[in-house]
């Protein structure tokens, strides 16, 4: 791939094309498809020609690898791509998750979130699913992966419910799968023999299907995934362009601030100084998120009037580290 910014995005609008051709089209499909100028971080195709062709000529099933590093935006941003197109959406923990027949959240039990969403049902066969941490090795890794192989094949179909209530079939053969995970042996691997494992605009390595095939997936499952994607730490002018952007965390904190009489200061300094200690961590973006937690406690600790604002400049910054 080009980028992952690049191939994200594309293979929405391929599950997009593939979903509208096979529902009535004489209707429209999406009721409320979001705004997509709020979405920063993706470049989203605007010209539907370009890729039409190529998404007719296959209809194999779209199961994508995507592998980054914890707080890179991998969740994220499969989850905010489904919302924009107003895709119902689940993200399954694999690590955490059981084999059926045993107590606790199973495969079948994520899917039951899908049978109570408020989606149009003829949306819910078209599903973004998210079967996160898949790499991890735990007990039933394998028995969940074996489980996960049927699902990937075409016309898989999973049945969820429990007793008494009736057991419902839920066809999986249509929806887009994604199987994430921070796969950190796959960069030990390509360490020992020289490989970089920095890429360009938001992607990671080039990778391929021999670069996982001792990273804790199955041989079976990975003959199904159909493109691999590799998202790298953001760099300091991304962390930055996402600060600047409609969705960045300070006007959250800024909303609670002046529910209590308060408000939030944030300077360019300050702003920059975020960026440079996400840049050059290992937590990605969920950094953003504990300096400024970690400065409104101490804000309200330790003010003496409930109207002073929150400055975050880069003094505070580097408090707060």
């Amino acid at each position: 791939p080009s980028s992952y910014k690049d191939e994200l995005p594309f293979s929405f609008y391929r599950h997009l094309l593939e979903m509208t051709s096979s529902l009535d089209a004489s209707r429209p499909v999406l009721e409320n498809p979001g705004n997509f100028d709020e979405f920063d971080a993706l470049d989203v195709p605007s010209d539907p020609e370009t890729f039409l062709s190529a998404a007719r000529k296959s209809r194999q099933r779209s199961v994508i690898l995507v592998k980054g590093p914890s707080g890179s935006g991998k969740t994220y941003n499969i989850r905010r791509m489904a919302e924009l197109l107003g895709l119902p959406y689940l993200h399954i923990n694999m690590a955490s998750s059981v084999q059926e027949g045993i107590v606790g959240q199973t495969i079948a039990g994520g899917f039951e979130g899908l049978l109570r969403s408020d989606s149009l049902k003829e949306l819910k066969r078209f599903a973004v699913v998210n079967f996160d941490e898949v790499e991890k090795p735990h007990h039933y890794r394998d028995a969940l992966q074996n489980q996960l192989l049927e699902l990937c094949d075409n016309g898989g179909a999973i049945t969820v419910g429990r007793e008494p209530a009736p057991k419902e079939t839920v066809q999986t053969g249509d929806m887009l799968f994604f199987l994430s995970g921070v796969f950190a042996d796959v960069d030990k691997e390509r360490s020992k023999v020289g490989f970089s494992s920095g890429g360009k605009n938001g992607s990671g390595p080039v990778l391929t299907k021999a670069d996982f095939a001792e990273s804790g997936i199955t041989y079976e499952l990975l003959g199904r995934i159909t493109l691999i994607l590799s998202i790298s730490n953001p760099a300091e002018n991304e962390v930055l362009e996402f600060l600047s952007g409609k969705n960045s965390p300070f006007a959250r904190y800024d909303s609670r601030l002046r529910e209590e009489g308060s408000s939030l200061v944030v300077t360019d300094g300050g702003r920059r100084a975020i960026a440079r200690k996400v840049a050059s961590g290992k937590m990605g973006y969920r950094m953003i998120d504990n300096i400024l937690y970690s400065l409104y406690r101490s804000h309200r600790l330790s003010i003496t009037s409930s109207s002073a604002p929150l400055v975050v400049d880069a003094e505070a910054v580097e408090a707060a580290s």
